[in-house]
């Protein structure tokens, strides 16, 4: 599921951001007790919008498959760009690591 998350986030990255301002984006991955955080950092001050796409649509499932496949999500801004992440429960019981 992680794999597939981060898959998502770099991709709206890949299509949407870098094409536009050619900068680098940095993946940013953290454990707090039984959750992993993942964070995707880009220059974009622009926040991703939810599309609602129709069935023979190729595009624009992403953020749609974060919802319904994370635990939390969400993004916030950050000096010269922002962060999309997304949280899993990874681990039953876990302590920090």
């Amino acid at each position: 599921t992680a794999v597939l998350l981060v898959s998502e986030l770099t991709t709206n990255v890949t299509k949407h951001v870098r094409p536009a301002s050619n900068t680098m984006f940095q993946v940013v991955a953290s454990r707090t007790g039984e959750r992993m955080r993942v964070e995707v950092h880009d220059a974009s001050s622009q926040f991703p919008v939810m599309r609602h796409s129709n069935t023979l649509d190729e595009n624009g499932r992403g953020l749609c498959l974060i919802r319904e496949l994370a635990n939390d999500h969400g993004a916030y801004s950050l000096p010269c760009g922002k962060s999309t992440w997304f949280e899993l429960v990874a681990w039953r019981g876990g302590t920090d690591a």
